[in-house]
């Protein structure tokens, strides 16, 4: 039976029949698709969390690329986390009082977003980052 691993990692361990106590362990990161004897996704699956997927006998075994800790860190500075991203208007200018940034009477809440940018981040509304 073939599975694609939802969740998590899927460890297997690999016999060499010539070297029975050598055990080797692969592990199967997200997204890959996994060969095994037992029905993984009867054995593992709970309702509200399902790690494997029954998928048909002609999909090839895959073994999804595992992301390293520099894969993780160039993917962050591509697509940086905005700080302010789902704050109210009352938040972001309790956040600029606490930074010292001046913000013009009767700024809305874009505004007030753009200036935190800009100053904080060095984004400006246009969504440029300055040159140096």
């Amino acid at each position: 039976m073939k599975f694609k691993v939802l969740d998590g990692k899927h460890h297997t361990f690999l016999r060499d029949p010539e070297r029975p106590m050598d055990v080797r362990t692969v592990a199967y990161p997200k997204n890959s698709i996994v060969e095994s004897d037992i029905d993984l996704a009867e054995r593992y699956n709970r309702p509200g969390a399902r790690k494997f997927e029954r998928v048909a006998d002609s999909v090839p075994v895959v073994q999804a690329k595992q992301h390293s800790a520099q894969d993780e860190m160039e993917e962050r500075e591509a697509n940086p986390v905005d700080p302010y991203n789902g704050l109210t208007k009352a938040e972001l200018v309790r956040v600029a009082n606490e930074n010292d940034i001046d913000l013009p009477n009767g700024a809305n809440k874009a505004q007030v977003l753009a200036i935190l940018r800009e100053e904080t981040l060095g984004v400006f509304s246009d969504g440029a980052k300055p040159t140096t």
